[in-house]
């Protein structure tokens, strides 16, 4: 008996798939993007308590760590899904949104919070995993643009909340109090405000969930699309697979694949270039942004009016990442090299971001007792600049390789284990953070 013909991979639909992964690529960070942007509103919810300081770099260890596992529960079990994770990150965002609007009570802790908003992040942190993995392995088997679409997606979500912060704090008078009590004997406890309810946050709260609804649907519309089938079948042709009516009809092909280990052996082989860059671009990366980067300060912090110096240079500092970062991803789509040459050059560019930490440390960080050569204003921004530059082309860059290194029948499967590595990267740069805020500080 013949095999059924593939679908015509030019029927109607082949125009959506770009614009669709872009923006499945946008819903996959868009909520830790929340999160890590809403300094202002954490900051003053923690204040005076046990977590005032290092809140952030206990956010990026609960993300990252329960990503990471459940990445490799993903890799081992085929445990990938998309529609489920996208309405979960939707119901959390609205309890963050309802804690928003309340104020601080005997029940409201900063205690309570803290640990509320780290069990919301383990949550975004496993369903994280299950979209990435889903979303990246379905993109392993279409063309390369596909997984550059999607880390272009996620820089945009980190500009789109970036400019949000920046929005809605111009949109709310200038506050005085950390300029003021610089010189009491405790000035932690007199710079602590009561907490009226903060519309910038509870904002990005409510785009996120408009968001993500939005990300359900444009993935319920690749669901349907014929192009779609094509690429599916294409896949199960090259694996001599034919399984069908899974739960997840997308992804049932990484499902049936992930339980060789021998397969998962070949390919950590093959792609042990890529997947080396993309752990340590991101582990750089996650070990000063945002913990060490969200305390540099202007140098002219309380010594001049401009809003920028003061209560917009760290959203400013957000906004050139995520910007610079997002523009990285871009470029892989209009310039590609050889893969020999991609091989070589993203292992190369990965090692010289080392240069980062000295760089960042020697700002003007807040509380640092390092000197700061760099403490002009120019320097944090260009530095920041080339920062996210480097990590946005050198991340795509290595997530594009990656499946190209392996045949078609493990394009999918390839897909979900770059993710790990680059999650793993992320966990590995959370735990550096913490030694690298003590080295800037002074502790050690």
């Amino acid at each position: 008996m013949s095999s059924p013909q593939l679908p015509d991979p030019s029927t109607s639909g082949q125009h959506l798939i770009y614009p669709i992964f872009f923006m499945l690529g946008v819903g996959s960070l868009f909520p830790w993007n929340c999160f890590i942007n809403a300094t202002a509103y954490f900051s003053t919810r923690f204040c005076g308590g046990s977590r005032a300081d290092d809140y952030l770099a206990f956010f990026s260890v609960v993300f990252n760590f329960t990503e990471v596992v459940a990445l490799v529960c993903c890799v081992k079990y085929g445990w990938s899904r998309v529609t489920g994770p996208l309405l979960t990150y939707t119901f959390v965002f609205l309890l963050c949104s309802i804690l928003v609007l309340l104020p601080d009570s005997s029940i409201i802790t900063k205690d309570f919070l803290f640990y509320f908003t780290c069990l919301s992040l383990a949550v975004v942190g496993i369903c994280t995993a299950l979209m990435s993995g889903g979303v990246f392995g379905l993109a392993g088997i279409f063309p390369p643009i596909c997984t550059q679409a999607l880390m272009s997606g996620q820089g945009l979500a980190g500009v789109i909340v970036s400019l949000s912060s920046i929005f809605t704090t111009l949109a709310v008078a200038p506050d005085d109090d950390d300029c003021q009590g610089d010189d009491d004997q405790n000035p932690e406890e007199e710079t602590c405000k009561e907490y009226t309810t903060d519309w910038a946050a509870f904002s990005y709260f409510i785009v996120a969930v408009i968001t993500l609804l939005i990300c359900v649907a444009c993935y319920a519309t690749l669901d349907r699309l014929p192009i779609t089938a094509y690429y599916r079948e294409n896949a199960r042709r090259g694996s001599g697979e034919k399984g069908e009516g899974l739960e997840d009809p997308l992804l049932d092909n990484v499902m049936e694949q992930s339980s060789d280990d021998g397969k998962v052996a070949n390919i950590l082989k093959a792609i042990r270039a890529p997947a080396f860059a993309v752990f340590t671009s991101f582990a750089v990366t996650l070990a000063l942004f945002p913990t060490i980067t969200s305390r540099i300060e202007s140098e002219s912090k309380c010594e001049s009016s401009a809003r920028f110096h003061n209560d917009l240079f760290v959203p400013f500092s957000f906004l050139i990442f995520n910007t610079f970062d997002f523009l990285g991803r871009v470029i892989p789509g209009f310039f590609v090299p050889s893969v020999k040459s991609l091989q070589r050059g993203t292992v190369i560019a990965s090692l010289a971001r080392f240069v980062f930490f000295p760089l960042f440390l020697l700002c003007n960080v807040k509380g640092t007792q390092l000197p700061t050569p760099f403490s002009n204003d120019f320097f944090p921004i260009f530095i920041m600049l080339l920062f996210a530059l480097s990590n946005g082309s050198t991340s795509s860059y290595s997530m594009m390789l990656g499946p190209q290194l392996v045949p078609a029948s493990e394009q999918e499967l390839t897909g979900t284990v770059m993710i790990f590595f680059l999650s793993s990267g992320l966990m590995a740069g959370s735990a550096m953070s913490f030694i690298c805020l003590k080295i800037g500080t002074g502790e050690w």
